[in-house]
């Protein structure tokens, strides 16, 4: 395995909270569940050592993490 991505860390996909869906609403009705378009459905993401959140080794880019503050 490449040696660099042995750092990459899977985490919860935050759009959905690790469940794989969210809930959509249109006008204040509810539409239903819909599958996360950020994992894909899976649940999680994977964070690279510079802290970029991809969708799967190789995959595209769905953002950063947060800075945090000193």
């Amino acid at each position: 395995m490449d040696e660099s991505r042995k750092a990459w860390q899977a985490v919860a996909c935050g759009p959905c909270g690790g469940h794989g869906v969210v809930a959509v609403y249109s006008s204040n009705d509810f539409l239903g569940p819909r599958t996360c378009g950020t994992c894909d459905g899976a649940g999680e993401v994977y964070q690279t050592p510079k802290g970029r959140l991809i969708m799967y080794p190789g995959g595209p880019f769905v953002g950063r993490l947060p800075q945090r503050s000193a």
